[in-house]
């Protein structure tokens, strides 16, 4: 049915004012974690169109790698709780870089109009705002200005840990949103993981 209903939606996107991410559509619809996720890629079927391409799993293919980017992505947002010590709504404003509260104030919009009630009374939680902040805007947080000095000893310099944060997206974003992955972005992905492991004390 999960492939079904990508599939339909691939032949019609060009005419929907919306389409639903395979990330939303586990994490909202289904409250599924993203290890669970089934990537799909297309194939060709023989002797058609390009309207009648259809999707094929490819369940076990990268779900190691793709389990233990979700356990680093869980680790940089407690990490981050930790080290700043943000246990209040106003901490978090002072952690949090403004533009980065932005684009998790809007992730959750999205989420509040599909799921209210999941919202709902948590908008204080800085655990819970952290949950909607991806890669990019964990980054952002490490290295703002008046916060890089308590984690520096932790990962270097901040180009080594843009190379770094760079590889681990190199693979995630492929994997989360179905696409193949090249043998080099896998490679630098796999040595991304390990250094995030072992930079947290990820066992």
């Amino acid at each position: 049915m999960i492939i079904l209903y990508f599939s339909i939606q691939k032949v019609f996107e060009a005419q929907l004012q919306q389409t639903v991410s395979l990330d939303d559509f586990y994490l909202l619809d289904f409250g599924l974690p993203v290890s669970a996720i089934q990537q799909i890629q297309y194939i060709d079927k023989p002797n058609a169109g390009m309207e009648s391409k259809i999707y094929t799993s490819w369940t076990n293919q990268l779900n190691s790698e793709n389990t233990a980017i979700e356990q680093i992505e869980i680790s940089l947002r407690r990490f981050i709780i930790t080290t700043y010590s943000i246990n209040t709504i106003n901490e978090y404003k002072e952690i949090v870089p403004s533009h980065i509260q932005e684009k998790i104030k809007t992730n959750i919009e999205k989420e509040q109009k599909k799921n209210p009630a999941l919202v709902t009374g948590k908008n204080n939680s800085p655990e819970y705002l952290l949950q909607f902040s991806d890669l990019q805007e964990l980054q952002a947080i490490l290295v703002a200005t008046n916060n890089w000095s308590k984690v520096q000893e932790v990962f270097g310099t901040k180009e080594n840990l843009a190379i770094e944060f760079n590889n681990l997206a190199g693979l995630r974003n492929p994997i989360r949103h179905s696409r193949e992955v090249d043998e080099v972005s896998l490679l630098k992905g796999k040595a991304a993981i390990k250094w995030f492991k072992q930079q947290l004390k990820i066992e």
